[in-house]
């Protein structure tokens, strides 16, 4: 059996990730699965955004990097710069997957649409 992980709602906190990474590696965790909101609010999404690529196995877009990118926050888009914007526009919103023999549909909050300018 795959031991999961979910992290989600990282905005930049990059001390925070670190943690939950340390505890992910002691735990010896198979999948992660980043359940959006890398950016936003936070001082470094771009930091952020780089480990949830290297590391997850599944990412999904949060209704934070869906207002990042849609360039509403000049001030987070420029921190994260235009290649992560596009990687960023480039994610789902959900996943659907089976973990003990129930069907998971994993996503962040509620983002109902996603506009990109």
């Amino acid at each position: 059996m795959s031991r999961i992980a979910l992290i989600a709602d990282i905005h930049g906190n990059v001390p925070a990730l670190e943690a939950a990474d340390a505890d992910i590696r002691r735990r010896n965790v198979d999948e992660v699965y980043c359940l959006g909101d890398m950016c936003g609010r936070g001082p470094n999404g771009s930091a952020a955004v780089d480990y949830c690529r290297r590391n997850c196995e599944v990412v999904l877009a949060g209704n934070w990097d869906c207002h990042v990118i849609s360039g509403a926050r000049q001030d987070y888009l420029a921190e994260i710069g235009e290649e992560r914007r596009a990687y960023l526009a480039s994610l789902p919103l959900s996943h659907k997957l089976w973990v003990s023999g129930r069907r998971m549909h994993m996503l962040h909050g509620r983002p109902l649409k996603r506009e990109i300018v």
